[in-house]
């Protein structure tokens, strides 16, 4: 199993909108498309899987972080098609006072201003 993450990149002066899909170990795979949306991003995970050999199934959704949508994360498996899921990041900042949380000692993030400590439910 892999794990493989597409983005989306606006236009530039020299360049139009593009896809790309990495999975981190320096293969990164850039698609022009006139596709958008989530076959944009099936479309620039699909090339990189061919460009690594890969043939099979792959599960992918949004990651999404207080509520705005970073890029997609797919999971590669073993053979076929596919299905929609959705990644969310729950916690991110203080409730109290709105500052980051940080990982905190054993399952916890812990608030850098004022120090509260959250239970870690990811």
């Amino acid at each position: 199993m892999r794990v493989i993450i597409s983005k989306y990149h606006a236009y530039t002066n020299t360049r139009g909108v593009r896809y790309s899909a990495t999975d981190g170990e320096g293969l990164r795979v850039y698609v022009a498309t006139e596709l958008s949306g989530d076959q944009a991003h099936e479309a620039a995970v699909r090339k990189f899987c061919e460009r690594r050999g890969w043939h099979g199934e792959l599960v992918g959704g949004t990651i999404v972080r207080d509520g705005a949508e970073l890029s997609r994360a797919w999971i590669f498996l073993a053979c076929g098609q596919v299905k929609p899921v959705r990644i969310v990041i729950k916690r991110t900042q203080c409730e109290r006072c709105g500052a980051r949380l940080v990982r905190g000692p054993g399952n916890y993030l812990r608030c850098v201003a004022c120090g509260i400590q959250y239970h870690d439910d990811l």
